[in-house]
């Protein structure tokens, strides 16, 4: 057999190798994947991966190409174009894989990263020329015979979170900057209102989130809608801050708590501001601030007093009707609703009618021309009543005698 059959059959046989075991290139058959990182946020250009050697690395470990190093020519080019590789991917001929110039990749782009609470692996597939080339001697000839092994290899880049997002607080409950809850000054200590938990867009530990209540400030009626408010220290705060975590994962959570530990007194306090600060756990850490605006609402615990518990007044007999003669005053100490005091009078049976009261100023007026003659006295009870849920009263008695024939004294009595 001369010297030319041998390297035909040496080239027949080596190609029928390279092609029963190139299907997959790979070892032990199986397809062969290159994985790559990098970072979101950098700006490009970057170079993600060398295919060409990275792929001739391998094989000096596991030898899926069955050839000399110096034999082995590999090219490299998109198996099929998506907007993927036409604006964040670049490809060379030589197996360079770069992010272009100016572009950057971000998880939180659900172009490149669908789910950005899970890990962003971005697949691509990419068409590997193998091209062999071996020298064959005919007579005083040595020509150059190449042949071609395409494949088709997956290529990975996971996009690795960077902790570029502080952790945020829902606002659906957010109302000019701050969140507003509502505690009864009734409420028993351990009442809790919950709070959404705050959200972090980045991965793992960036993503934990670390809660601590700051400050609480004490806020009177007179500084409801100012910045001045009053520090409460921290041995007489009036709430604390408890985490909900999921049943079934204990390092979630789903919501805080924020729970009353002091009485509260509307009557010394409106409101209070509470400030809590979500820390996440990435390095650099970044953090955010919640404002929680608590106001407190007056429970109807306060019955309207009368400032004066006896009136005495003189009226002459030609007094005009339906011109106030004597108003009379109560005070609540309740707020709101609670302490809108209402005034009205249970008439004499005698006389039924014959003087009425102004429900919101208490002035009281005669309603009809008193005979004095006739009429010895008039006693009448006046109430007064707040606008509370539950409402509560205080009556006086009024006294209109017959002093003499020119004067009518009024008595008011409790």
């Amino acid at each position: 057999m001369t010297d030319f059959h041998q390297q035909i059959i040496f080239i027949v046989i080596l190609t029928l190798f390279i092609l029963s075991t190139g299907g997959n290139v790979g070892n032990g058959g199986h397809p062969f994947v290159l994985n790559y990182s990098i970072k979101e946020n950098k700006r490009g250009p970057q170079l993600i991966g060398n295919l060409t050697g990275d792929v001739l690395n391998l094989n000096k470990i596991y030898n899926f190409i069955k050839l000399p190093s110096d034999q082995i020519h590999l090219q490299f080019s998109w198996a099929e174009d998506n907007f993927l590789t036409a604006k964040w991917f670049q490809l060379s001929e030589n197996g360079l894989l770069i992010l272009p110039q100016g572009e950057y990749y971000d998880r939180e782009n659900k172009e490149l990263c669908p789910f950005p609470q899970q890990e962003c692996m971005v697949k691509l597939e990419i068409y590997l020329g193998l091209k062999t080339c071996f020298n064959i001697s005919i007579s005083n000839l040595i020509p150059t015979v190449c042949q071609e092994f395409p494949k088709i290899i997956t290529v990975t880049v996971n996009i690795s979170d960077e902790n570029d997002n502080a952790p945020e607080f829902a606002s659906e409950n957010e109302k000019m900057g701050e969140y507003v809850v509502n505690f009864f000054e009734s409420d028993q200590i351990g009442s809790f209102h919950v709070i959404p938990a705050a959200k972090d867009s980045d991965l793992g530990q960036n993503a934990q989130i670390y809660y601590k209540k700051a400050k609480e400030y004490a806020i009177s009626s007179k500084k409801l809608h100012n910045s001045d408010n009053d520090l409460i220290t921290e041995s007489t705060q009036y709430f604390r801050l408890d985490e909900l975590r999921s049943p079934d994962n204990f390092n979630k959570i789903n919501g805080l708590k924020l729970v009353l530990i002091r009485p509260l007194d509307r009557e010394k306090i409106q409101a209070i501001k509470v400030e809590i600060n979500a820390t996440d756990g990435g390095t650099p850490q970044k953090s955010s601030l919640a404002r929680i605006r608590v106001d407190i609402l007056d429970v109807n615990e306060h019955a309207p007093i009368f400032i004066n518990s006896t009136y005495f007044i003189n009226l002459s007999e030609s007094f005009p009707t339906f011109t106030e003669f004597l108003r009379v005053e109560a005070i609540d100490q309740d707020t709101d609703s609670n302490g809108n005091i209402r005034y009205s009078i249970i008439p004499d049976t005698n006389l039924p009618d014959s003087v009425i009261i102004n429900e919101n100023s208490g002035g009281l007026m005669l309603s009809k021309i008193i005979d004095y003659e006739s009429v010895k006295s008039i006693r009448l009870l006046v109430l007064a009543t707040d606008q509370g849920v539950t409402t509560k009263f205080t009556g006086i008695n009024l006294l209109l005698k017959n002093m003499n024939a020119e004067y009518y004294n009024f008595l008011f009595d409790i």
